[in-house]
């Protein structure tokens, strides 16, 4: 006997701005990693991700966001960084507000599709 085949409905979910991805599930956990650790350096270990790449998906939002994310400081005695933004944090509560919005309809989409499809 075969076993019964599960259907779902998958989508990821994601902010773009003119078709370009603005805020995502990585720069979601680089912003909370950025707050938690106090370095883009240190953020981009906990993301698994590397220090480039942190300073691209950084930079690209900054360049797409009407207001500053991250506010950079320069460099000194104790040396330079950036920090998350007021604009910043709002958009991390955003964020996590419109993705759980986006798995309840998610979950509501996929009710009963199994009987749907045989």
């Amino acid at each position: 006997m075969r076993d019964k085949q599960t259907f779902d409905i998958k989508g990821a979910f994601a902010i773009y701005k003119d078709d370009e991805l603005f805020f995502g599930h990585t720069q979601y956990l680089l912003l909370k990693a950025l707050i938690t650790e106090g370095s883009i350096n240190a953020a981009a270990k906990r993301c698994k991700i590397s220090y480039q790449q942190a300073w691209t998906v950084a930079d690209t939002m900054n360049r797409l966001s009407p207001i500053p994310i991250l506010i950079r400081k320069k460099g000194g005695k104790d040396g330079g960084g950036c920090l998350v933004g007021a604009y910043g944090e709002e958009l991390i509560r955003l964020y996590e507000k419109k993705a759980q919005q986006f798995s309840e309809e998610m979950n509501l989409l996929n009710q009963d599709l199994d009987s749907c499809l045989f």
